[in-house]
């Protein structure tokens, strides 16, 4: 029986090496992994990519060495359709057949039909994003250095974000310690600005009061100016324009207000929801057809207890991951499958350089100890790959 897995992000990676696991080698079943990338990228690190925070390489990792001796088939190619009545998938390098699919191609950013996001503002969803990113903020203060118009160079140094979740503020807590260096390397006195912007009335949708107000006050602590209620109406050559009719002159704005599953999945033309997320049955399945299993940001997950769709993280990825690695197992060896159930996990948003806050077991722990709980999941997930 061949296994196909599509996408080789945190789910896709996890599901192909405990699935590894749980087949031992057994010669009548093959694991393929497919991805368009040839380094499995950190997703959760980028902000400190963009920022400059730590070297590009770091937030990479060689399939080729995390896949070693793993028993798994990896196929370096870019999925271009999905064609699951005919139980084939269509890549860059041809068509490949399956008899159970894995659906984990990952999200792309949500522009909501703004009109100018797509042309104006920078996504932060990949590793050549945050690389771009990085470059265009020292180049933006190398221009501020050399501008003699005032109005201009505060354009250089006005850095707008949109978008208040996990993404958004760790962004603003790494880039406000980073631009503080960059203006004293290039002797910029004049002082940045870093604008936060959120349409909801709070930061860290999901996150109790407490870490929310805490996180806040980290951030304006550092200079960032968090302006919640504050919705994003489209952008324009170096301008953010605001759902108020105000427009914010600024040399860089970075989108980070929302994740919608990938394209294909909406055009396979199988059920979808919110997002173009695949709708699932209990056991991690595309609603009515048992071999097709869709994970992480493709999949549309709700809370059993509020109703409200389950934010995509990287944790949930891994978690689906490896209850459908012991439901594939179960399928190949004719039993039935077993119902996911999401486990609470410990969440912690960096606020930028030795500061975080993380729930930890219905607790709330705050800076320098959240930060080394975040600095410590980075590590034992790159020791979990044998990185």
């Amino acid at each position: 029986m061949r296994i196909v897995i599509l996408g080789a992000g945190y789910g896709g990676l996890a599901l192909a090496r405990a699935l590894a696991g749980w087949l031992r080698r057994q010669a009548e079943h093959s694991i393929l992994l497919i991805d368009q990338n040839a380094d499995h990228q950190l997703l959760v690190r980028l902000h400190e990519v963009a920022s400059g925070s730590i070297p590009p390489e770091d937030a990479l990792v060689p399939y080729a060495r995390v896949l070693e001796s793993s028993g798994v088939e990896f196929q370096q190619a870019r999925v271009t359709r999905l064609e699951p009545t005919a139980r084939q998938v269509q890549t860059s390098t041809g068509t490949v057949r399956f008899d159970l699919l894995v659906v984990a191609l990952g999200g792309e950013t949500e522009y909501f039909g703004l009109p100018g996001l797509r042309e104006h503002a920078f996504p932060l969803r990949t590793h050549q994003h945050a690389v771009r990113l990085r470059r265009h903020v020292e180049h933006q203060v190398v221009r501020a250095a050399r501008e003699t118009d005032p109005a201009r160079r505060q354009a250089h140094l006005t850095f707008v974000i949109g978008g208040g979740g996990y993404t958004g503020t760790e962004l603003a807590g790494e880039l406000a310690d980073r631009l503080r260096e960059l203006r004293a390397l290039h002797q910029v006195s004049s002082p940045a600005r870093i604008l936060l912007l959120e349409a909801r009335e709070h930061l860290l949708s999901g996150f109790p009061p407490a870490a929310i107000q805490r996180a806040t006050a980290s951030l304006c602590a550092r200079g960032v100016e968090v302006c919640p209620e504050m919705p994003v109406a489209g952008a324009a050559p170096g301008q953010v324009l605001l759902a108020t009719g105000e427009a914010i002159a600024a040399g860089t704005f970075v989108w980070a207000g929302g994740v919608r599953a990938h394209p294909l999945v909406a055009e396979s033309g199988l059920p979808t929801g919110n997002g173009g997320r695949a709708r699932l049955d209990r056991t991690l399945r595309w609603e009515g057809h048992e071999h097709l299993f869709v994970l992480g940001d493709c999949s549309e997950v709700t809370d059993p207890e509020s109703g409200e769709p389950v934010l995509p993280s990287a944790q949930l990825a891994i978690q689906q991951a490896t209850h459908t690695a012991h439901n594939l197992y179960r399928a190949v060896t004719g039993r039935p499958l077993l119902p996911f159930t999401r486990r609470p996990w410990a969440e912690a948003v960096s606020l930028g350089r030795n500061d975080a806050v993380a729930l930890a077991g219905g607790l709330l722990v705050t800076g320098s100890s959240a930060h080394l709980l975040k600095g410590l999941s980075y590590r034992r997930y790159r020791l979990s790959l044998g990185a």
